[in-house]
């Protein structure tokens, strides 16, 4: 369900389901386990919601960040940085990867998929129920399709991370069930785990349920995971 040593694990999704929150905690969790890992902020889209962020939590795990040239300044044009190809190659290392919002985010990816695929990686795509353009799961398959096209690599596991922002509870996420196994039916992905916060994962006793620290806050309630 959850990584093994030195894979590239890559986190995608529509814009707002949570993937960059997902992604931090993935790392997080393959840091305490003692595995070497580096987390790779590939948004060039979204300004606003970043992995690059959170360069502190990074360091005080020993986990290596790679943003993109200019993330976290005032300059609005970004660039990838070189150290992403040697990254991607470096097998004694597990890669997270936090790619851009849709099909457009997608876009930086595929400039990778060859050495991607060449290594062999896990592209989880991460769903949301409680979000206005993925709030059926048409609607969700039809982003899926999409970044796969953009990316040029196909989705592996789907990760349930509907949320409703602080006021979550775990009746809310347990409501999105049915949402995300026909999500599973209609893309034929298994759901490697469904987020839940800390504070209420205690109400859970499935072996799927990934726990969560909330690290990316929207500006508008600054609580979103």
């Amino acid at each position: 369900m959850l990584s093994s040593s030195n894979d590239i694990s890559i986190f995608t999704g529509h814009y707002g389901s949570g993937k960059t929150n997902t992604a931090i905690n993935y790392a997080l969790f393959l840091a305490s386990k003692g595995e070497k890992v580096t987390i790779i902020d590939l948004d060039i889209v979204n300004p606003y919601f970043r992995t690059s962020d959170h360069a502190d939590v990074f360091e005080n795990m020993n986990i290596e960040l790679i943003s993109p040239v200019y993330a976290r300044t005032n300059v609005e044009t970004v660039a990838l940085s070189p150290k992403i190809d040697y990254a991607i190659r470096d097998i004694e290392k597990n890669i997270v990867i936090d790619v851009g919002g849709d099909d457009a985010g997608a876009v930086a990816l595929a400039r990778y998929a060859p050495d991607i695929r060449a290594r062999g990686y896990q592209m989880f795509f991460v769903i949301n129920e409680n979000r206005y353009l993925s709030s059926s799961a048409d609607k969700t398959f039809q982003i899926l399709k999409e970044i796969e096209n953009r990316s040029l690599l196909k989705a592996t596991h789907l990760v349930n991370n509907t949320n409703i922002g602080k006021e979550t509870s775990f009746e809310d996420i347990a409501l999105s069930d049915q949402y995300a196994q026909e999500m599973s039916s209609l893309s034929h992905l298994a759901i490697a785990f469904t987020c839940v916060k800390k504070d209420i994962v205690s109400k859970c006793n499935s072996q799927d349920i990934f726990p969560v620290d909330i690290f990316v806050n929207p500006v508008w309630e600054k609580s979103n995971f």
